[in-house]
Order: structure tokens, then sequence, then C-alpha cells
């Protein structure tokens, strides 16, 4: 019977060892366009969503794409101490294609030869709701259900320093921890289904996820079909890192078909000419991706307000004629504006109109100059509008039930139904927005997939023609841009 002590010890000695090691309460994956929390175990997309079946990673996509999704680890009370996760390689079901994984170098954003890119998500705590009303009403139903908690808010490459985002990762016991895995399709990859295994490793304890990507057998052009703009500043990360940032935050953009914008001259154009000629988005600079060799096309003369150089009529003839003329001999395909006081108030209006008028009165080349202002409609800004863009909401009450959940069940129905047959805005847009715009102004709007004929019919009734259809990748129309029909323009004015 000595035994017995020496056993008992030994077997809680395993059990105390097993509970250690089982510190992960369970792994899943969502999409990309979707926001885990740290703190919700209870997530509806754990148990099933488009990128998740319920035990494998499911995604697709078309050759030069990035492909994101996200592998969510909830830690169990005890929390993990060290979280690494690693996927080595996709190989081509009934072929000889990989995508292979290489380990980042000091510049995360040296993409030559690295498809396979990995983050850590970090996370703040929102104590306080917002009260952006220019975003969102509070208490209306485009508001955040759950305005408070902790938000994911920024991707961390995987090589940072640990402590910082950097693998190995903590995470405290009953929270979530999101890392975002991208994949990068190459335009010479064949079709077909790519399969690989995903290793989460907490604490010395592995655990594999399998994962599939469905590679469609067509490929995104290199040039955008849509110009996306975030704001930066060379100063912020010379203030908050040290050094001039400005090649890496720039390829980490357009590898993501985004550009990043501030005001530029025609000096600062002369020094960031690769941005815009395409020669720092090649692989002799490192970058790899959608966009290889293509420079960025939005060069704001000004952003976020105007200055002042354009307040006297004849500096803003004299100012906007060099631009023009500049940006036509240098880069005859750029994307320019001159940005007015941003989110106006009825005090700046007429120094809007001022700001205007001194552009639109030009007879050289600078009348080409566009005037930007971000501003919901105010009735003050009548007949002032050169373009007026509107995605409304144009979903048929037949359809809800077809809609991805992550639609149906988070976006506000207010901003997603238009009626019995989803016509219903486009009805009273046309009758109203004639009223708002210049007489030689435009309306952008996106329409539904199967509503160009009904559009098509309701806009000529209400004396507006379609100049203008974009289609998607399945060459459907899907936005029109539109103008009144000359003749009835006064007509439509007086009966508004």
């Amino acid at each position: 019977m000595k035994f017995r002590p020496v056993l008992f010890l030994f077997l809680c000695y395993l059990l105390c060892s097993s509970a250690a090691l089982s510190s992960v309460r369970t792994v899943w994956a969502v999409n990309d366009g979707e926001k885990v929390e740290r703190d919700d175990p209870n997530n509806p997309n754990k148990r099933e969503n488009s990128a998740w079946d319920g035990h494998k990673v499911k995604i697709f996509g078309a050759r030069n794409e990035i492909i994101a999704f996200q592998l969510i680890i909830e830690a169990d009370r005890q929390g993990i101490e060290r979280l690494a996760v690693a996927l080595p390689e996709l190989t081509q079901k009934g072929g000889k294609s990989k995508i292979n994984y290489t380990a980042p170098t000091l510049d995360p954003t040296d993409y030559n030869g690295r498809p396979i890119q990995m983050f850590s998500v970090n996370y703040m705590n929102v104590e306080v709701p917002s009260h952006a009303e220019w975003v969102y009403k509070v208490g209306s139903p485009a508001a955040p259900k759950d305005p408070t908690g902790w938000k994911p808010v920024q991707l961390v490459p995987e090589n940072a320093r640990a402590g910082l985002g950097g693998f190995p990762l903590h995470v405290a016991g009953d929270q979530n921890q999101s890392v975002w895995l991208e994949i990068y399709t190459d335009r010479d990859l064949p079709a077909g289904l790519y399969s690989g295994t995903i290793t989460v490793d907490a604490d010395g304890r592995k655990q594999t996820i399998p994962v599939e990507l469905e590679l469609f057998d067509f490929t995104l052009p290199d040039q955008n079909s849509m110009q996306a703009m975030v704001y930066y500043e060379s100063l912020q990360p010379r203030l908050y890192q040290g050094r001039d940032l400005d090649a890496e935050y720039h390829r980490f953009a357009h590898r993501n078909r985004i550009e990043l914008v501030h005001g530029y001259d025609i000096e600062a154009v002369h020094a960031a000419l690769g941005r815009f000629d395409g020669t720092d988005f090649t692989k002799a600079k490192g970058y790899e991706g959608p966009g290889l060799g293509v420079g960025n096309q939005i060069i704001p003369r000004t952003f976020y307000g105007p200055g002042k150089t354009f307040d006297d009529r004849a500096g803003a003839w004299r100012d906007a004629d060099r631009w023009i003329s500049f940006l036509r001999q240098k880069l005859p395909n750029a994307i320019t504006f001159l940005y007015l006081p941003d989110e106006p108030g009825r005090s700046e209006y007429n120094y809007i109109r001022q700001l205007a008028d001194n552009i639109h009165s030009n007879p050289g080349p600078g009348k080409a100059l566009p005037t930007f202002v971000t501003k919901h409609y105010v009735k003050e800004l009548d007949g002032a509008i050169d373009i007026l863009a509107s995605n409304p909401p144009y979903v048929n009450a037949r359809s809800v039930d077809q809609l991805q959940p992550e639609v149906r069940d988070w976006e506000p129905h207010a901003a997603l139904l238009g009626g019995p047959e989803g016509l219903d805005f486009y009805g009273r847009l046309f009758e109203d927005a004639a009223g708002y715009l210049k007489p030689d102004g435009f309306m952008v709007i996106e329409i539904g997939y199967d509503q160009f004929a009904a559009i098509e019919k309701l806009s000529a009734e209400c004396s507006w023609e379609i100049v203008d259809v974009t289609r998607d990748l399945q060459d459907i129309p899907r936005t029109l841009t539109l103008r009144i029909m000359s003749e009835n323009t006064a007509a439509l004015r007086l009966s508004r």
C-alpha cells in the first residue's frame, strides 16, 4: 500500500499539467469583414459563417487578389502565456502549384516572395459611446448596437516585438485573440482548390485547423475600378516612430488597393514621383501584389481645407492654371481636387461659394480643378452641387432572407430595404435631386443587380438621362451616372 501516495501525486501532476496545457477553449474563423471583440465569448459567427463551416476555414477569390480571414483563439479562464500561429503553405489539389509562407524580414512591407502574411489584432477599450453625429445619430437605426467594449482597431505584423503585438502573444483568461491571415494569389496561379493546415501553438500544445482556398479562373486587373483614399501625414510616423516610413506605409496601402493621400504642390509631386508613375510599386522596390508597377492616381491640391492661396481670384486663377497644366503634362490620369472647408457650418457657406466661383470663373486650364466639400445635404447649398452620390436602400422585401447573414443580421434594415420592389428611394431621389444640383451637375447611384431596366424607365419618366453605366465583375450594371435632360432642368426646378 506504500505506493498509493506516490501514485496519487503522480496522477495529480498529470491532471494539473493537462489543465495547464488546455489553455484554449475554442478556435474558429470568420471573414475579413467582421469585428470580433476581445471580450465577446458568444459571438453569433462562432458556429458558422461565410468563411467557417464549423471545422474548416473556407475562402475564395480570384487571381491578383488579397484574400483575408481571421482566426479567433478563445482562451479558457487560465489564459494563454505564449500563442503563435503558422500556415506553412497551401497546395493545389490535383496539381503542383503552391502558395508558400516566408517569414518577414525586418521590414514587413518587403513583399517579394511573401504571399502569406500574418498579423495580430490589437484592441482598444472604448468606455464611452461616440457622439460623432456626422457619422450616425445616437439612438438611430444606424447607431451601433454595442458601442463600448474591447474593439479591434489595429493589425500588428507578426514580427513586431513580443509584448507589443508580435508573436508569441499573451491572451488573458476568457478573452478572444484574433490573428489576421491574408493570402496574395499571384497572376500566374492556376485555378482550383488549394488546401493547407493552420497550426495553433498555445503554451506548447498544438492543434490544427484545415483551410481551403477556391481560386477562380479569372484575374483581377492591376488598375483599380474605384479609387479609395485615406488621409495620411508623413509627420505622424516621424513623431511616433522616430523615422520616415512613407515608402513602407504606401506599399502597405497599395497592396490593399488604397491610396494614402494629403495635399500636394508641384514640388511635392516631383519629390514623390515614383508613387504616381508606379516605380515605387515594383519588385525592385520590394513590392509584390495588386497594382504591380501601377502608380497612385489621387493627387489632391489641398486636403481638409483650401489654405489661403485661393481666397483671391487672381491668385486662384494663377495657382490652378499652373497645377492643372502640370498634371496634364506629367500625370494626365491624375484625379485631383481642391478640398474646401471640411464639414462646414452655415457661417462658411458664402466663403465656399466664393472659393468655388474663383475656380469656376477661370478662363484658363485651371477652370478644370474640381472643388470638393464633405457635407450632408442642406438647403443653403441648393443649386451649388456638381456631383451628388447616393448608395440608397435597394433590397426588395422578397430578398431579405437571401442576404448574407453578416449583412441581414447586423446592418440596419433602414439602410437596406427599399420597399416591395426596392425602388421607393429612387423615386424620391429623382424628384428631389434636380434642385440640389447645378444645371450641368451629375448624380451617381448604385442599383441592385436586377434593377437596371426598372431604374432606366423610372429615371426617364422623371426627366433624367443615364450617361454612363459601370458594370461589376459579372458584367451586371451596378453604378449609373445620370444628369437632368437639359430641356427639363428649368421646369423641374420650378416644380420642386
